[in-house]
């Protein structure tokens, strides 16, 4: 009998509840739902396409923030992916998941991934780059240099992105900001 309680009230919250999911009315344009977005072209130093993988969807990656770069497949390492969650992306302007995106595309474009699984394998972990923030500022100014060249941003545009990376975690995004702006200026990586 409570079993029957149970599933009576779920349905009935199901159905009747408003939907979660319901537009506010000042929804900004510039905000498309992910199933109308158009994931950024990717392909991993190998040159295989990269797929893009809802992250609450796999449960054997369940440490990725808003987004990474993996590989699907460890032996042998195949199948990149950049693993996303769905629910942050959801209500991120266009502008900030093609910044989001192509940032990770470069980590499996550079090869930048598959160094990091291949030391895994070899050694039992993955190794704790010193040049970590080097790899982090290049995927930045990478991503940056497609916001401008090839998805025809502005610098005004950047604002918005700050706000993502703000949304992201609490820490000063000063310094990466003005990085993120001087290789907008110059286009991308020299």
């Amino acid at each position: 009998m409570l079993k029957r309680f149970i599933a009576h009230t779920v349905l009935a919250n199901i159905f009747m509840a408003q939907p979660a999911f319901a537009e506010p009315a000042d929804k900004d344009p510039d905000i498309v739902p992910l199933s109308d977005y158009d994931f950024p072209a990717c392909t991993d130093k190998r040159g295989e396409e990269v797929a893009y993988l809802r992250a609450d969807k796999i449960p054997v990656h369940p440490y990725v923030m808003q987004a990474g770069a993996r590989y699907v497949e460890t032996d042998p390492i195949s199948k990149p992916a950049i693993f996303y969650e769905h629910a942050f992306f959801e209500d991120l302007a266009s502008v900030a998941r093609d910044f989001s995106f192509a940032h990770e595309c470069y980590h499996l474009s550079s090869g930048d991934a598959i160094r990091a699984y291949e030391h895994k394998k070899e050694h039992g972990y993955y190794k704790n780059r010193e040049d970590h923030q080097v790899i982090e500022d290049k995927a930045d100014c990478h991503a940056t240099g497609r916001l401008k060249n090839e998805f025809g941003y502005t610098a005004k545009d950047l604002d918005v992105v700050e706000e993502a990376i703000d949304l992201m975690d609490s820490n000063d995004h000063t310094e990466r900001m003005q990085k993120i702006r001087l290789c907008f200026k110059n286009g991308g990586p020299a």
